[in-house]
């Protein structure tokens, strides 16, 4: 358990609470990007809104409505706000998947590898969650033609170059 953490951490969990992550995702994703075991109580601690985040530092609060504006302004930027959080939190399901096997939970245990089934079940979802924020489809279709043309310039080049001794 770590007792004092520097600045660089404590804006992370600032940050990451103020842009909406609950205690739980924090809690994991601070592990996964320093490699450090927290406790719920310590990641709640950071949020000011809470009472045990009641005497957070005036330079952490700042921070923590600055990043909660911004995660608002983003949300109402995109016409489907909901496909957004679903898609962020596909995302954490993702890197929980592929990387589960590096939290302390999974330490020891005898297949705590990456859950790829898992893994490619996500992008898959992801990939539909996607197509809300997709084209009409006609630039699609004038990209997969394009690619189509330079495909066969590409082998009509390379049978000349062939012949051509």
């Amino acid at each position: 358990m770590a007792n004092v953490l520097t600045p660089k951490q404590k804006r992370f969990i600032v940050k990451s609470l103020g842009g909406g992550a609950g205690v739980m995702e924090t809690l994991k994703a601070f592990f996964l990007e320093y490699s450090i075991t927290l406790t719920y109580h310590q990641i709640i601690r950071y949020d000011p809104t809470k009472l045990s985040g009641a005497s957070l530092s005036p330079a952490l609060k700042k921070l923590f409505y600055q990043s909660r504006e911004r995660a608002a302004a983003e949300m109402h930027k995109c016409e489907m706000s909901h496909a957004a959080i679903r898609q962020r939190r596909l995302d954490d399901l993702y890197l929980q998947a592929t990387a589960g096997h590096l939290m302390a939970e999974n330490k020891g245990k005898k297949n705590a590898g990456p859950d790829l089934k898992l893994a490619v079940a996500i992008i898959t979802e992801s990939r539909k969650n996607s197509e809300l924020f997709d084209w009409d489809g006609e630039e699609e279709d004038e990209e997969i033609e394009a690619v189509k043309v330079l495909a066969e310039a590409k082998k009509e080049a390379e049978a000349k170059e062939g012949k051509t001794p």
